[in-house]
């Protein structure tokens, strides 16, 4: 039996949003469903003041085209998971669910299952912290990569160099990337070490407690969808999918003109291993 430093390999899917998961070679996985990257989001004209209902409809049909001859089905089921209306500022989150469910979430989702379903272990998490100090607009919330700040303790870096001190973008980043305070700090000290916890976790381990979970464990994702939340403090909680999220975590992804799922009418399963 070994323990790890673990090897671990990096995938990447396409824009919006970049799912960046670590796989350890013991089959032990921890995930992360998070946000789309919001730099592409916040290229669309006006979007700070919201989005009308004719805009989220016209992105609607022009992610539809892409569905070869389901297009007409895809675009009857965004409309109905995610329906456009004439508030504009539930439109701009409708369209940030959309590419963070179709990008990733829904995704990671499945292939949690997947893993579960071949009796490995897996851990999900969702980083949801945006600090009171954070520069960026409210409404774009927690975005990508957000939490590799916290993850390697920039709060405590103030404004010295980072530690990839060749990289001249972290250099100029890192320490000044923003006003840190204790609260900052408190999230940073408990990502880092649910991330030490996890590394020393044995290969054959089916718990993970850790000092820094809020109940002194973080449940697989196995027991009932269980699911970390990392915000101002540490707590456990039950992935509670959308109809968004049910559409593309049942959607054929290997055959686009396969029957698209009915998720406002009806129930529908999570594909696994298809």
């Amino acid at each position: 039996m070994r323990t790890h430093k673990p090897d671990l390999t990096r995938m990447r899917t396409h824009k919006p949003g970049l799912t960046r998961m670590r796989i350890h070679k013991s089959g032990l996985t921890r995930m992360r469903i998070h946000k789309p990257d919001m730099t592409r989001m916040q290229s669309v004209d006006g979007i700070n003041n919201g989005l009308s209902k004719e805009t989220l409809e016209s992105m609607f049909h022009d992610k539809s085209r892409r569905f070869l001859s389901n297009a007409d089905e895809i675009y009857q089921a965004l409309t109905c998971a995610y329906p456009p209306s004439n508030d504009v500022i539930r439109n701009r989150k409708y369209l940030i669910d959309m590419n963070s469910d179709y990008g990733y979430v829904s995704p990671h989702i499945r292939l949690a299952e997947s893993l579960v379903q071949h009796k490995e272990h897996v851990w999900l998490y969702e980083f949801t912290y945006r600090s009171p100090n954070s520069q960026k607009r409210e409404w774009i919330g927690v975005p990508h990569a957000e939490e590799l700040y916290y993850q390697f303790g920039a709060p405590f870096f103030d404004s010295t160099p980072c530690p990839a001190a060749r990289n001249l973008t972290c250099q100029v980043k890192w320490g000044t990337y923003q006003q840190w305070d204790e609260h900052d700090r408190r999230v940073a000290r408990n990502t880092m070490q649910l991330w030490a916890d996890f590394a020393r976790l044995p290969a054959c381990s089916s718990t993970f407690p850790s000092t820094a979970a809020g109940s002194g464990e973080w449940p697989p994702f196995g027991q009932n969808h269980a699911l970390l939340n990392i915000s101002n403090f540490v707590r456990t909680a039950h992935l509670q999918m959308t109809s968004g999220q049910r559409l593309w975590a049942s959607f054929n992804y290997l055959n686009l003109s396969a029957p698209v799922p009915d998720v406002c009418g009806r129930e529908v399963h999570i594909l696994v291993g298809k």
